[in-house]
């Protein structure tokens, strides 16, 4: 079974445990990482979220500059394309985000990848305005199969 179809298999068995948001973990043994995610809603064919954080479980090998650049050519389930646009060595970060996000009225959307060196990554989607410096975070829906891959992606 391949590290997808497991993974896929595990984000399909989640259940609602009450009311959302809620936080939920989900350990994939043929993935080799944990995935957080705060989930808003689920059904039987999607997850809609509005983090996630995938922590894998053996340090990375690769600089940050270089993880950052495989994972802006490795994450391709997402509605744009992932660039690197600032990598900080002194602390130990990265931050990926949409190469073209997404334009509605006199908003921006996109999504914000922020890596750390240790290699654990953390997803999440935001609103900007084009008028004002402001952002608020926004919920984003993948169906399981895109959520499956997106988390093999991040754990590499």
């Amino acid at each position: 079974m391949s590290n997808n179809k497991s993974l896929l298999k595990t984000l399909n068995e989640l259940k609602a445990q009450g009311s959302f948001p809620q936080r939920m973990l989900v350990r994939d043994a043929a993935v080799a990482a944990t995935a957080e995610m705060e989930v808003h809603q689920l059904d039987r064919l999607s997850i809609e979220l509005s983090m996630l954080r995938v922590t894998p479980e053996k340090p990375v090998s690769e600089t940050l500059k270089g993880r950052a650049e495989i994972l802006a050519n490795k994450v391709t389930g997402l509605m744009e394309k992932l660039n690197a646009i600032e990598i900080d060595d002194s602390k130990g970060e990265a931050m990926l985000r949409s190469d073209t996000p997404a334009a509605q009225d006199a908003h921006r959307i996109y999504y914000e990848l922020m890596l750390n060196k240790y290699g654990a990554t953390t997803l999440k989607r935001y609103q900007g305005s084009t008028i004002n410096a402001q952002r608020k975070e926004i919920p984003f829906v993948l169906t399981r199969e895109a959520l499956a891959k997106l988390i093999t992606d991040l754990a590499c």
